[in-house]
């Protein structure tokens, strides 16, 4: 008699190590997947989050192509990463850092980069900073719930909008995130600013964990830089790229026609936009997120349906 096993396949065990910028701050990051890969997957997470947020992603690359590599870490100043200089809070130290973990961690083989929100717009600033990078190894770019700036186009007329008002803000959030919350109101918050319909209460404790290790100057800093992130023109750098743009209908933070807006400046990029998802699209399509990831392999690779 013949029986169908139902065990689940197995998780992959990720080997950490850290990585030292150049201007001295230890980094963490998580590998997945083959040790002599065809392709190297690159997952840069989002603002007060951490390299969890592409855990499920991660599985599912490896998983269904065990022949290649997953890297994801944690940006300087968020989860495990060392004490950071609120200073270098910006995303040209990002992009920089960014390069910097290439070329010392995985300096050859092709690479596919993806970024979520905060970790998107890193990837538009690595194309400003050394395209020749992105021109010479990068094969794909998944722009995941992002943007590519010009947020609050009418209101930053304003000076007082723009001085006062916006960075008030941030310094309030902040403050509040240092003083801490119930587990409930927290929880409240992630379903409201990050999440779509329907999220599971494991996900919003997953989103909660990964906000209150976000370190001081992390909320503010990185905050003020997002709102005046303005890259339309650094996406020229993947215009000869094959892309995947995607968007959740009811992300709050990152709407869809910012997302609507990147694909149209990309000759080669696939738009795709997930109804009732919000913000956390790693979180809650993640199986999408998986497959759209997989289109960007090399067409030299061939890729199991």
């Amino acid at each position: 008699m013949t029986t169908t096993s139902t065990t689940p396949l197995p998780r992959s065990v990720p080997r950490q190590n850290l990585f030292t910028t150049s201007d001295g701050n230890d980094i963490p990051l998580w590998r997945y997947g083959s040790s002599e890969p065809s392709v190297t997957y690159v997952l840069l997470h989002g603002w007060t989050l951490d390299h969890r947020s592409w855990d499920k992603v991660a599985q599912g690359l490896v998983r269904a192509e065990p022949d290649v590599q997953v890297i994801t870490y944690d940006h300087r100043g968020h989860g495990a990463s060392s004490p950071f200089d609120p200073a270098s809070a910006t995303l040209e130290r990002l992009a920089d850092d960014l390069a910097e973990l290439i070329n010392a961690e995985i300096p050859e083989g092709p690479l596919v980069l993806g970024g979520h929100s905060m970790g998107g717009m890193t990837i538009m600033t690595l194309a400003e900073r050394d395209l020749e990078l992105i021109v010479d190894r990068v094969v794909g770019a998944a722009f995941v719930a992002t943007s590519a700036g010009r947020f609050y186009p009418n209101l930053r007329r304003s000076s007082l909008f723009r001085d006062r008002v916006l960075p008030g803000a941030f310094v309030r959030m902040e403050e509040a995130a240092q003083r801490g919350s119930s587990d409930r109101a927290a929880r409240m918050n992630a379903r409201m600013s990050l999440f779509g319909r329907g999220a599971p209460r494991a996900d919003l404790d997953r989103a909660v964990a990964m906000t209150r290790l976000a370190q001081p100057g992390v909320t503010v800093g990185f905050g003020q830089a997002i709102a005046d992130h303005d890259r339309i023109h650094a996406l020229d750098g993947f215009r000869d790229i094959p892309t995947v743009v995607l968007a959740g209908s009811v992300d709050r933070l990152c709407p869809p026609r910012h997302l609507r807006t990147i694909a149209a400046s990309l000759p080669l990029a696939t738009y795709s936009e997930y109804e009732g998802a919000g913000h956390m699209l790693p979180f809650e399509r993640s199986d999408a997120v998986v497959g759209r990831l997989r289109s960007l392999r090399p067409v030299t690779t061939t890729i199991d349906d």
